[in-house]
């Protein structure tokens, strides 16, 4: 039938409902490639994501397209829009963070007030809010809890499983990572003149497999590769430790898998494992220490037992890495309060904990001759503000510039101001550390009246100094291929030849990967357990909330005083917590003896 062209065309049921799809789709069709482009323009930058990746550009697409014909349940419409709109901002700040890095003349404040600002905005925050509308939705559905057939020696069998895999790895770089860190610290065990600057416990705890090693072999690279064997050893022991609490907890043997694998396979555990750092067995103890938290819901009544316990990790924590003594404290304040009807077992804890602690690291240390070294990290934002000020020529008088230079020039300070890095500055030669340490109150108020003056600069300067631990779109070291020289006769075996150890290496922790990149972000890392706070207040679970505190009091502490922009080992414990705090909203707490 002949139909005219013209607005009085009549149109079956079935003829309107395809032509409303029509435009509905096409709708659909043209916005998915406006917030494609939208997405791709505000990300393409240095960074792990760059404008060589665009593949990634089609991806977005087929992803935006996709998600915008998928029905969302309204229940979830708050939480995804509070999340969307602060994901969204801290992608904008990191992103122009980012452009300004090295900038003399741009100030954030007025690449804030333009168009890019709006395309970041308006690319980010829609597919923040369909991820996570349809995460949330995937995560409600999925049921992490299923009885099972009982695996007997389950802990045995996933560790040795475990250092299986990690064997090869082993074999490569025979005998680990060794950097400036380790080999100080080997030094200090054959030389037997130690100082605290790098935590005493961890140095004993390498101390006795390189004793061992030297004595059954004389060989110091057999007795260094004790210590990495040693160090494998007590990862794998942890992260089946974790599978093995889970498994009591009846969490889905698929699940564990997964996890086996992430911490098994994934090669920034696999690497880690391998490196002779701090950092490594101290986020292995914040791993026990979150366990230890998970327990404290569950127990039906508190025993000394059980605070021994945690007081021993908590010790642990502290005596591995200094700026856990912070997070100790705001554990401490939270765990009193939280636990305030068993304040006669939590409040003795940490009172015997820290005090402990103080005799182990001032008479004890004293005793023995263990110099304790003045740390001056507590100083690092505050020279990196006043290293841009100074870079940027800020306003500062003459007086204030006759002050500073009892610590160090404004001069050399514009000249050594690196915003990624503090050491540039404080290890210059011209820096003068210890007046610093007797006249900090003299400094301080310098540096007040310096800032107040300066408060945009100071404002950008603590954005680029913390950038890498809360924007995900950094690429930054994260491992040393570099086996660093030393007079002790320790040596690298080479089982391959260098070239292809290094192009191991490379492709293990290469960046140029999308998505397979992220897992070396540690902004992710911080994302990701941001989200899983907030869905614990979503599912009203916040009694959960003080599992989250080491992890976050650690954080915290970089965010006062980072050394570095985007220190990938800082931030270990992140990792190594990742599958258990990922799960703790779904986990039933059930109380038991």
């Amino acid at each position: 039938m002949n139909r005219e062209t013209n607005n009085n065309i009549k149109y079956s049921k079935s003829e309107k409902k395809n032509l409303t799809n029509e435009k509905t789709n096409m709708r659909k069709l043209v916005f998915s490639i406006f917030i494609s482009c939208l997405v791709y323009i505000c990300i393409a930058q240095e960074g792990y994501i760059n404008k060589y990746n665009i593949v990634l550009l089609p991806l977005i697409f087929f992803f935006s397209y996709f998600v915008y014909h998928c029905k969302f349940e309204k229940k979830y419409t708050k939480i995804c829009l509070f999340f969307s709109i602060i994901y969204s901002i801290l992608f904008l700040f990191g992103s122009l963070t980012f452009e300004i890095l090295y900038s003399k003349t741009e100030s954030i404040i007025n690449i804030l007030i333009s168009m890019h600002s709006v395309a970041i905005l308006l690319g980010t925050f829609p597919v923040f809010y369909i991820v996570l509308m349809k995460l949330l939705s995937l995560i409600d559905n999925i049921v992490i809890e299923k009885k099972e057939k009982r695996i007997n020696k389950l802990f045995i069998k996933t560790m040795i499983c475990m250092l299986l895999l990690w064997l090869p790895y082993f074999i490569f770089y025979i005998p680990g990572f060794l950097t400036s860190d380790s080999i100080s610290q080997i030094g200090q065990i054959i030389s037997g003149n130690y100082n605290n600057h790098h935590p005493i416990a961890h140095t004993l705890v390498e101390f006795v497999p390189f004793k061992l090693g030297m004595l059954i072999f004389n060989n110091a690279t057999i007795a260094t590769s004790m210590i990495t064997i040693t160090q494998m050893i007590i990862m794998s022991a942890i992260f089946s430790y974790l599978i093995k609490f889970l498994y009591e907890r009846n969490i889905n043997k698929k699940i564990l898998m997964i996890i086996f694998c992430y911490y098994a396979i994934l090669p920034m555990n696999v690497l880690y494992s391998l490196v002779l750092w701090k950092d490594v067995i101290f986020a292995g103890i914040i791993l026990l220490l979150t366990i230890e938290l998970v327990k404290m819901l569950e127990y039906k009544k508190i025993t000394i037992e059980k605070m021994v316990r945690l007081g021993t990790i908590c010790l642990l924590s502290m005596l591995f890495r200094h700026n856990a003594f912070y997070m100790m404290i705001l554990l401490a304040f939270i765990l009193i309060i939280a636990f305030r009807k068993q304040l006669k077992y939590i409040l003795p804890t940490f009172i015997i904990v820290f005090s402990i602690y103080y005799l182990i690291n001032i008479p004890l240390f004293n005793a023995l001759n263990i110099n304790r070294s003045e740390s001056i990290e507590y100083i690092a934002i505050p020279l990196q503000q006043l290293g841009r000020i100074s870079y940027k020529d800020g306003s500062i008088s003459d007086e204030e510039k006759k002050e500073l230079a009892k610590v160090i020039s404004v001069e050399n300070m514009k000249k050594l101001y690196d915003p990624k890095f503090t050491d540039c500055i404080k290890f210059d030669e011209s820096f003068k550390a210890d007046y610093l340490n007797k006249h900090k109150l003299e400094f301080l108020k310098i540096y007040i009246n310096i800032i107040s003056k300066n408060k945009i600069i100071a404002f950008e300067s603590y954005l680029t100094s913390t950038l890498g631990y809360w924007y995900p779109n950094i690429d930054h070291w994260t491992i040393m291929n570099d086996f660093e020289y030393n007079t002790y006769g320790i040596k690298r075996i080479d089982i391959l030849s260098k070239d292809k150890k290094d192009y191991i290496t490379k492709l293990l922790v290469t960046k140029s990967v999308p998505l397979y990149n992220f897992i070396w972000s540690i902004g992710l890392y911080v994302w990701l357990v941001i989200f899983s706070i907030g869905y614990c207040v979503y599912k009203k679970e916040n009694k959960k909330l003080i599992v989250y505190v080491p992890v976050f009091g650690i954080w915290l502490s970089l965010l006062v005083a980072a050394p570095t922009f985007a220190e990938f080992r800082y931030m270990y414990s992140f990792v190594t917590t990742l599958p258990i705090l990922i799960l703790l909203p779904k986990m039933k707490i059930k109380k038991r003896n």
